[in-house]
């Protein structure tokens, strides 16, 4: 059978061809295989002249941009032209060919999603292994909340011992890039390693998957996955774009790959079977988004302060210094309202006491109590009241408690302690400030 112009272009964008109607390319596998001719297509014969090409194009997703499918189509000839030139085949085994896997998971008990590249890697004689070469995504991004000059290690630092490290870590965890280095490089990656390995980042499935190629010298491509009431389905090419050698190597080697591919033509066209589909290159791009919502900074205000009550009562415990000592129980106290109590559960007793906060730090930095777990904290509800009370310095708000660690299904329960918000002058400008209330504690 002789496949003429006119059935590439029915191919490519969805006539009537009856070969159309048996393109499912099912695996991966049955796509490299039906790109290197090494199978064809049901209604193509491998005696046919112009076998491969046909093979390659039933491969190419119709276009969605029906203005301009002529010249997609004519592009899609050039990039088929191409590989034929250059009797390029794909294999298993390449290290320049990439999966792009759109993950979905939870950090810190929060829902985020994140990309992972990952490519192909010899181990031993012919055996192979996909391994992890890449990771991006806005829940590894490290942008400073806050841009007042005064957040910094002061000059004078190196006299007290570098002292300002401590508040960094406590007080500043969210601006932690405006204490690097101008020449400072943060890699995404090594945070996912990370957080992998500490147990705070958990992937639960992976949302998208698109495989990139780059070795058609002069161009790259991608396929992905169609399921779908349609006469194509499975793994086609979704995408295609002409690209210079210096552009490719940038991309390989952003992905820590190698770039050995020969010199060839540059080219200029760019084209997506996709309409205004992105391009197949990543781009780093950093977010400038930040809380410009009260109520919001109003709860981000607690979450930040339950961290550090966490992080405070830690180093009180540890603190043997008086200097020390009195620092955190000062900084301790003043995250919280002056009523708040603190519930002591004991396992041994299977008893509640409870007693002033004050009293409470002075039993941690003195090593008379053991805290087993920190488990729930009263907290102020938001109230739209804050909103209107310019006239107000200081209101009182209802509180709710809550687990001490973020979980998501958790209901919080209903409380009848009243702590305050205040207003008070941050990096930010002035801001209602949350103060916390009862604290619930396991001690032994």
């Amino acid at each position: 059978m002789c496949i003429t112009n006119n059935a590439y272009s029915q191919a490519l964008l969805g006539g009537e061809h009856p070969a159309i109607q048996e393109a499912r390319v099912g695996l991966v596998d049955e796509f490299l295989k039906r790109f290197n001719g090494d199978t064809s297509h049901p209604n193509i014969s491998p005696q046919d002249t112009s076998y491969r090409k046909s093979n390659i194009l039933y491969l190419i997703e119709p276009p969605q941009d029906i203005e301009n499918k002529d010249s997609i189509y004519k592009e899609a000839i050039r990039f088929v032209d191409a590989i034929i030139k250059d009797s390029v085949r794909l294999n298993y085994c390449d290290s320049t060919w990439i999966a792009r896997a759109k993950c979905k998971g939870v950090l810190d008990s929060k829902p985020v999603s994140f990309n992972i590249y990952l490519n192909v890697e010899h181990r031993k004689e012919d055996m192979y292994k996909w391994v992890i070469s890449k990771v991006d995504g806005d829940c590894f991004k490290v942008t400073p909340r806050d841009m007042a000059s005064n957040i910094m290690l002061y000059p004078d630092d190196h006299e007290i011992k570098f002292i300002s490290l401590g508040r960094m870590t406590n007080e500043q965890p969210f601006n932690v890039a405006r204490f690097m280095s101008k020449g400072f490089e943060y890699d995404a990656t090594s945070a996912f390693v990370y957080l992998v390995k500490s147990d705070k980042l958990k992937i639960e499935y992976v949302d998208e998957l698109e495989f990139i190629f780059t070795q058609v010298p002069g161009y790259i491509f991608s396929i992905k996955y169609y399921e779908r009431e349609s006469s194509k389905l499975g793994w086609l090419i979704n995408r295609f774009e002409a690209i210079s050698r210096e552009d490719k190597c940038k991309f390989l080697k952003a992905l820590n790959l190698e770039c050995d591919e020969q010199p060839f033509v540059e080219k200029t066209a760019n084209v997506s079977t996709q309409g205004d589909e992105k391009k197949i290159l990543p781009k780093d791009s950093v977010s400038t988004s930040t809380v410009d919502n009260i109520e919001k900074i109003f709860l981000s205000r607690i979450v930040e302060r339950k961290a550090l009550v966490r992080d405070f009562i830690s180093l009180l415990k540890e603190a043997d210094k008086k200097d020390d000592i009195e620092y955190y129980q000062k900084k301790l106290l003043d995250l919280f309202d002056a009523n708040s109590e603190v519930y002591l559960y004991s396992q041994s007793k299977d008893k509640t006491t409870k007693m002033s906060l004050s009293d409470f730090l002075k039993k941690v930095s003195s090593h008379k109590l053991e805290i087993l777990s920190m488990d729930k904290i009263a907290v102020p509800i938001w109230d739209d009241t804050l909103i209107k009370a310019d006239e107000c310095n200081e209101v009182q708000l209802t509180t709710k408690i809550e687990l001490f660690a973020v979980d998501p299904s958790h209901t919080p329960e209903e409380s009848s302690q009243i702590t305050i918000a205040r207003k008070e002058q941050t990096e930010d400008g002035i801001e209602w400030m949350p103060y916390l209330s009862h604290l619930f504690v396991t001690v032994n």
